[in-house]
């Protein structure tokens, strides 16, 4: 996938089309518009390539919050469901399992 700024001004447009939606891929790109900014000499180009250097970091920085919370909506739910089948259990033990009254004695 080439996204160099190098060869030119890209449009916004154009590069978002083509940044990838994977983080590490995201982060070279990123990367590679950093480095290209220093070879860059035209004041134009220079201020296109800040932006797209900066609508990378920024898609990069959304994804990583999007993964965090759809992780955080998981391990709630994950909790959700634990506690339903925990007080469920409490509620209905197994009737061929003896049930100790004192987990922690020994006997």
């Amino acid at each position: 996938m080439d996204t160099s700024i190098s060869e030119g001004t890209p449009s916004i447009n154009n590069v978002i089309k083509k940044l990838p939606n994977n983080n590490n891929e995201l982060m070279t790109v990123a990367l590679q518009h950093f480095k290209d900014i220093l070879n860059l000499t035209d004041i134009r180009d220079l201020k296109q390539a800040f932006r797209v250097s900066a609508l990378s970091l920024v898609t990069i920085i959304s994804h990583q919050s999007f993964l965090l919370a759809q992780m955080k909506g998981r391990m709630i739910e994950m909790e959700k469901n634990l506690n339903e089948r925990l007080l469920s259990a409490k509620q209905n033990p197994p009737k061929d399992i003896p049930l100790r009254k004192n987990y922690h004695s020994r006997e």
